[in-house]
């Protein structure tokens, strides 16, 4: 039996949707995992709801935070004795041949894990996100494919299907920036065998955040800085050194990022994190000149203008970006 965790916070407007693109599946035999964590809309009841019209629907609540629901999930599957498991967030939806396709491919090849392609949806349209070639270097276990900075989602949970080997593998509850990426880092190094299904499967839905209150609480700062110290425990560094020194300044940028962006005062912002134990975790001069040896010309500009204090160049180039994104639609090509 295949369980689909799917973690539910404030989706009212988007719940039913997904549960229908589930419960259509050409593969009948799964069990739906609903796991409420601490909505203020009627998200409970819709789950409720749609437990009572189809006994395949199971609804659990959990503490609040994304992590913390999947892990629930994961707790109810393995007592369960799940084959399969997979995630879907609530404000997606996904092809009625995708668990059908992806699970005949892990018996087929024996994989613990098996990827597909995704759609990004926006008002805009539909469109189709090409990453077979990225997702096929997974397959020879190649961790670093999951750090391409190009795609935001690449270490995402929610395109793929797991055997049930890997059901103790649990998410990092005190980290809310990317758990999903260290839940697949983990995964991927567990797993005996991964393949990739060239099909357009999952639906990615750009618009809605009803999967739970991101930062759990924390500072952008605290929840980079806490991130980074999982990954460490997750990576060899001696075997993925100059990742780990690119993802920390990566992670350092992210944080003086969010501070020009979203403060007028953001000089007396960033002096303070300056003095913070965060940043002691995440400045290291060396990183600098690792990171530029991997990244592209516009992220190395980004970091000079980090390295040499020019944030005000940086504010510009947000309030420049913010108004062409108000000019322009999705560059992307919709189908």
């Amino acid at each position: 039996m295949l369980f689909i965790i799917v973690p539910v916070h404030n989706a009212e407007k988007t719940l039913e949707r997904c549960v229908c693109s589930l419960l259509n599946q050409t593969y009948k035999d799964i069990c739906i995992v609903l796991v409420e964590n601490g909505s203020a809309d009627n998200s409970y009841e819709i789950c409720l709801k749609l437990a009572a019209e189809d006994r395949r629907v199971k609804v659990l609540r959990s503490g609040c935070g994304v992590s913390k629901a999947r892990n629930t999930g994961l707790d109810f599957a393995k007592s369960s004795d799940a084959e399969y498991f997979a995630f879907v967030d609530s404000d997606d939806y996904v092809c009625t041949d995708m668990y059908r396709t992806l699970i005949c491919k892990s018996q087929e090849s024996d994989s613990d894990i098996v990827f597909c392609e995704y759609n990004k949806i926006t008002d805009k349209g539909v469109f189709p996100q090409r990453e077979f070639d990225l997702l096929q270097k997974l397959k020879s276990k190649k961790v670093n494919a999951f750090f391409d900075h190009k795609n935001p989602v690449m270490g995402a949970v929610w395109r793929s299907v797991f055997a049930k080997n890997l059901i103790d593998n649990r998410f990092d509850e005190d980290v809310y920036i990317a758990e999903d990426l260290l839940y697949m880092v983990r995964a991927l190094q567990a797993a005996r065998n991964v393949e990739v299904v060239d099909e357009y499967f999952y639906n990615y839905v750009i618009g809605y955040t009803s999967i739970g209150a991101k930062y759990g609480g924390k500072s952008v700062v605290n929840n980079a800085a806490a991130f980074y110290i999982a990954l460490e425990k997750v990576l060899d560094p001696v075997e993925y050194g100059d990742l780990l020194k690119t993802e920390r300044f990566t992670a350092y940028c992210h944080c003086i990022w969010t501070y020009i962006k979203g403060n007028k005062d953001y000089r007396r912002k960033i002096r303070a994190f300056r003095k913070s134990e965060s940043f002691t975790v995440l400045f290291h001069k060396g990183d600098y000149k690792v990171f530029c040896r991997y990244c592209n010309i516009m992220e190395r500009l980004s970091a000079i203008l980090i390295k040499y204090r020019l944030y005000f160049v940086i504010k510009i180039r947000f309030w420049i970006n913010n108004s062409k994104n108000k000019q322009h639609t999705n560059t992307g090509k919709a189908i």
